[in-house]
């Protein structure tokens, strides 16, 4: 069985991009109230400092249209003996270059549909060798992959590579290939920390189920220090995220389901996320989706997000202009539905962040309450909606908000047109700390 654990180093980049706090949050419709005190210390990853309750000059954070829903829906080298400069599926040279895997499937051999590997470790050494010029499929055919782990470099910016089930034609409900880590920290790792300029990476992944990891699913890394070494227009599709975070007592804590850092026009559609949950003193840490360090232009819609223990929707440090709709929350927030956070006037923050802008939060069914039956409320920002901290963008003076919420709703179970519940307090406006 391969390792269950990617590198050191990895885990520690990873760590440094996990931030999260308990305090409360804020819905524009409801009136201020007294927030939750924060009753534990910050993180030791760098979580959020208790919110400064002091009143800015202005609150021009959040630009409130919830008017109910409407209709509108807006690697190592190839093994000896494989010639893995050819063609992988039985030497046709048109249409997409396709890697099978099974689970009966070797990695000495090369990956045809007769004669699959085993691992996607191996499916990456093959197209590191091979550079096709054309599109790449990996086909995976149903049953449990167990504790499997890839850090990933190949991508082509004039082609796609999509993960999908071996025999699903797109269309149809396919069987979902099982990617049971044991414990493992993450299925996928796009390692692009290091790059200087922004690239297509054209990663797709459809109709898979991921379970029992522990830092996250699927993990777009970016160079999180230069906003141009970017990755972007990836998608993940139709896929299970399932007990992710580290309730098991393992030493790193759960960061999300997908993780996107420096990562833009990308794609998160039709998603299940369930027991994304970590232990008490991380609850926190653990999102949903985890839009980080210069995330840009995303769209995350169609997800289902239940029970997650930190807030299932996570922006952090100039992740701009993303776009969460028709998404359903249950059981899923410490902090809020929405939280925003950046790492400052701390000792701990290694370099500086900045306040994100311009996002948008729509047309999704609430749910009554977040994690543990804990009242939440749509959103929060952990340093106040006004904030700029110097030497960052100050977007407000191009008209920007912080945030734009419409036609969201909670629910009505039994058809009266009055909501079964209420969101969390407003947020008391915070100054910068």
């Amino acid at each position: 069985m391969m390792s269950h654990r990617l590198g050191s180093a990895l885990g520690a980049c990873l760590l440094l991009a996990a931030c999260s706090g308990p305090a409360p949050g804020v819905d524009a419709g409801v009136d201020p109230g007294t927030p939750r005190p924060d009753a534990r210390a910050p993180e030791r990853d760098g979580g959020s400092p208790r919110p400064d309750a002091s009143s800015p000059p202005r609150d021009a954070g959040v630009v409130n249209r919830d008017a109910g829903p409407t209709d509108d829906d807006a690697g190592p080298a190839p093994d000896a003996g494989v010639d893995a400069g050819a063609p992988v599926d039985g030497g046709v040279d048109t249409g997409p270059f396709q890697i099978f895997v099974a689970t009966d499937g070797r990695d000495t051999d090369p990956g045809t549909r007769a004669r699959p590997i085993a691992t996607l470790e191996r499916a990456h050494a093959l197209l590191m060798a091979a550079r096709p010029d054309r599109d790449v499929e990996i086909r995976i055919a149903p049953g449990v992959y167990v504790g499997q782990a890839v850090v990933w470099r190949y991508v082509d910016p004039a082609h796609t590579t999509r993960f999908l089930p071996r025999d699903w034609t797109g269309s149809g409900t396919p069987t979902r290939p099982v990617f049971d880590g044991d414990g493992a920290r993450m299925l996928f790792y796009l390692n692009r920390t290091s790059a200087r300029s922004g690239v297509r990476t054209n990663l797709e992944f459809h109709w898979l189920h991921l379970r029992d990891y522990v830092v996250s699913g699927i993990t777009f890394a970016s160079n999180r220090d230069d906003p141009a070494g970017f990755s972007s227009h990836n998608r993940v599709e139709d896929c299970v995220f399932e007990d992710i975070g580290n309730v098991g007592g393992e030493p790193d804590a759960g960061l999300g389901g997908v993780v996107l850092s420096n990562t833009r026009d990308s794609h998160v559609l039709r998603n299940t996320f369930r027991r994304l949950v970590n232990a008490p003193g991380d609850a926190g840490l653990i999102h949903g989706v985890y839009l980080t360090h210069n995330a840009t232009g995303n769209d995350v819609s169609h997800n289902t997000f239940r029970t997650v223990s930190g807030d299932p929707i996570r922006v952090r440090d100039a992740s701009h202009f993303n776009t969460f709709h028709h998404n359903t929350f249950r059981n899923a927030g410490e902090a809020a539905v929405f939280g925003d956070w950046y790492c400052h006037g701390r000792p701990d923050c290694v370099r500086r962040e900045c306040p994100s802008f311009g996002n948008s939060l729509r047309y999704s069914d609430l749910g009554c309450t977040g994690h543990g039956g804990a009242t939440v409320p749509l959103f929060y920002f952990h340093h106040g909606r006004a904030c700029v901290p110097s030497g960052c963008p100050d977007l407000f003076a191009t008209g920007e908000s912080r945030l734009t919420t419409a036609g969201n709703a909670l629910p009505d179970t039994d058809g009266d047109g009055t909501p079964d519940c209420s969101l969390g307090p407003t947020q008391p406006r915070g100054s910068c700390p």
